[in-house]
Order: structure tokens, then sequence, then C-alpha cells
């Protein structure tokens, strides 16, 4: 139950698991919390972390509907924040939780 909030590289054992993989995690929780199921809910593991190199159209994040797309009170800058926490590849995430807040706070800031 708790895979879909784990991010691709740990469940891929790899030594660069850092503090990355906590953003996929809150990634996850926020993405839940909007949109109403966990990302990846009811797909296999290989199909949120397929080995490290492995081209998989069928598991690519395109395919992760972003939370405004099932909540249409969700907005776009908030779902686009979400979904940056969500990248399978570590190094397009947010890289700091610093980084993450000064976002999420310019996401509060633009709604009004």
């Amino acid at each position: 139950r708790t895979l879909p909030y784990v991010a691709p590289e740990v469940l891929r054992a790899s030594s660069t698991v850092d503090q990355r993989a906590d953003l996929y995690g809150l990634g996850a929780t926020l993405y839940h919390m909007l949109a109403g199921t966990a990302p990846w809910a009811g797909r296999r593991v290989s199909d949120a972390a397929p080995p490290k190199g492995a081209k998989s159209v069928r598991a690519s994040r395109d395919e992760l509907a972003p939370p405004s797309k099932l909540n249409p009170s969700v907005t776009e800058p908030l779902s686009a924040l979400v979904m940056k926490c969500l990248e399978r590849d570590a190094s397009r995430r947010f890289q700091s939780a610093r980084e993450f807040l000064a976002a999420l706070k310019a996401v509060a800031g633009s709604s009004g």
C-alpha cells in the first residue's frame, strides 16, 4: 500500500537516493490529497520504476493524469508543482525542500 509513495530510485535500490526521494513521497501524498487517488494506483511496481535505462512508453510519467484533470478545483500551477515532485528522474524534481517551498509559496501567492 505504500509503494505509490516510494521514489523510483528507492524501488531500484539505486545508490543515488537522497532528499529528492522524500520530495517524491511528498508529491505522492499531495497527489492523493488533491486527486483522490494515489499515483500509480493499481499499477505494477515496474510501471512506476522500470529498470534504469529501460525505455518504457507504458511507464512514462506522462501517463499519470495531473491532479487538475481529476479534480477541476485544483489549479494548473498547483498541479504542475505536484507533477514536478513526481518526476521519475530525480534530476528533474525539486532539488531541495527549500526549492519546493519557494515554488509552493509562489503558487499560493498566485492563487489569490
